[in-house]
């Protein structure tokens, strides 16, 4: 499921983003997770990639798909600077323990919705 901005403005997306952690996440919503995302989605966002917990996860364990979304016109320079830095697959627990348990929660929430998309119920002929 992605989510973000109604309107083509990349930072709407990210306060989209940030307010909708804050409603059902409230304890894990500190100021380090919310600046970690922003620093995810806006790029993402301005490469007008789908905003989706996968696509979060894509872009930090895949260097060429962050590479690729880095190099979309429009990307703010201080993102160029922050993300070149890193190398290879980033593991989110080492930006922040609060952004790594919500990757991995919504990853699983999407895994076990795919499992039982793949295998529903039979329909009852009542």
């Amino acid at each position: 499921m992605g989510f973000g901005p109604s309107t083509g403005d990349p930072q709407s997306g990210v306060k989209a983003v940030i307010d909708l952690i804050d409603l059902l996440y409230p304890e894990r919503s500190t100021p380090s997770l919310k600046r970690w995302l922003e620093a995810i989605c806006e790029p993402l966002l301005t490469a007008h990639a789908p905003l989706a917990f996968d696509t979060i996860a894509r872009f930090l364990s895949q260097p060429e798909f962050r590479q690729y979304i880095l190099a979309q016109p429009g990307i703010a320079d201080k993102w160029h600077t922050l993300w070149y830095a890193y190398e290879g697959s980033i593991d989110p627990e080492k930006l922040d323990p609060d952004l790594a348990w919500l990757i991995h929660d919504r990853m699983a929430v999407l895994k076990d919705t795919t499992l039982d998309m793949d295998n529903p119920p039979p329909l009852s002929n009542s």
